[in-house]
């Protein structure tokens, strides 16, 4: 590796300086010079040199503490914290797990998936607040996030410095990793960025609402990468779905009582963001009467989770064991067609993003009707069983 042009400088002029430069980080161009410290105080001994020995150098010298460039870069929420996490019994793996990875930093990686609203982004930011209160370099950007970063270095022919920003990232958390479906180039880019880090025995989160093998147009390498480590599924149980709307009440100023708790619980999914977007509306609007609809969408939910031996927050979950999977078909076709959910309520009933993937459901599952008597059978078996209970 050649050695930057100031740090040669340094050298020439100061051997015991130099020992301490050579530590931080140092961005070099034509002109200016960025040094990067891990501390305060260190920053306050590097301008107090930089003012007293290096006059004469030509170049204009910034200095930023870590932690400066940390607050300055960050895009982590302070509001996403451990303490406010709510670990319910399909959360508390993968809590656990982040919680460990803040106490003893490591060099591994970590794959979270599971549906919307489940606690993926909770967790990640979490992570993120912790490591930065240790002074730790974290770095936290969506994939759409990276995509649009490496284009915008692209077109200033700055590729270079983007990857070299990376490199200096003591901890990447990158969530929704699904929305690189299709983006060859920052796949490759992000190979070569998890590859490095892993190198290095620096700590990978990523968070996607599906697991690796489920991202289409997505490199098989990338692949690899994703599941090289820690494969960790998250959900909302009924417990913690409870306990949030609880929480989320009172938040809003709203008294946590039963008929308030209930009301929010029958009418939302196991979906934290649609349970945080129905008890706003409830605060403006009170409760109303429920439709006869949410009654009835719920009765049928508990008698078709009862008739595969499931509880219902596995039918709405994000499980891929095969009996599941196939509940959750079923599931999708009686709301449709018995119940008469929209595709877009449907989607987000299950925790997933826009109408299309009921679309695809739906279709997936009048295919296999037609070729599959046996859940052609339990179709109609459960059509009569719901009809016979009056859950539809």
């Amino acid at each position: 590796m050649v050695m930057k042009e100031f740090l040669i400088y340094i050298e020439q002029l100061d051997r015991i300086a130099f020992q301490l430069f050579r530590q931080f980080y140092i961005e070099e161009t034509a002109n200016n010079v960025l040094i990067i410290t891990p501390s305060h105080d260190y920053k306050r001994w590097v301008l107090e040199y930089v003012s007293k020995r290096l006059q004469a150098y030509t170049k204009t010298i910034t200095v930023k503490s870590q932690e400066e460039v940390n607050k300055k870069d960050s895009k982590i929420s302070d509001k996403f914290r451990f303490e406010n996490f709510i670990v319910g019994n399909g959360a508390k793996i993968a809590y656990e797990t982040c919680l460990k990875l803040v106490q003893n930093p490591q060099g591994e990686v970590i794959y979270i998936y599971g549906p919307t609203g489940s606690g993926k982004t909770h967790l990640l930011h979490a992570v993120g607040n912790s490591l930065t209160q240790r002074n730790i370099n974290v770095k936290l950007l969506s994939g759409l996030d990276l995509y649009e970063e490496m284009v915008r270095h692209i077109k200033n022919s700055e590729l270079d410095k983007f990857r070299a920003s990376f490199l200096k990232t003591q901890a990447l958390l990158l969530d929704d990793v699904q929305l690189l479906s299709g983006k060859s180039k920052t796949q490759i880019e992000l190979l070569v960025i998890i590859d490095n880090l892993i190198r290095l025995k620096r700590p990978i989160i990523l968070t996607s609402d599906r697991h690796p093998s489920e991202i289409k147009d997505i490199s098989e390498k990338l692949i690899s990468r994703f599941s090289s480590g820690l494969l960790l599924e998250i959900f909302l149980d009924e417990k913690a779905k409870r306990e949030l709307i609880e929480k989320k009440l009172v938040e809003a100023g709203i008294e946590p009582s039963e008929a308030h708790i209930k009301h929010v619980f029958d009418n939302t999914g196991f979906n934290a963001i649609q349970i945080e977007g129905f008890i706003r509306t409830l605060k403006l609007t009170g409760i109303r009467a429920v439709p006869q609809l949410n009654q009835r969408l719920r009765n049928a939910l508990s008698q078709i989770a009862k008739f595969f031996g499931l509880s219902v927050e596995e039918l709405l979950g994000a499980s891929r064991a095969r009996h599941v999977s196939k509940a959750r078909l079923v599931a999708v076709y009686i709301c449709r067609h018995l119940l008469g959910l929209s595709h877009q309520e449907i989607s987000d009933l299950f925790g997933k993003k826009g109408h299309t993937w009921a679309v695809n459901s739906l279709k997936r599952v009048e295919l296999r009707r037609q070729k599959d008597k046996q859940l052609a059978y339990t179709i109609e078996v459960l059509e009569k069983s719901l009809a016979k209970r009056g859950a539809i």
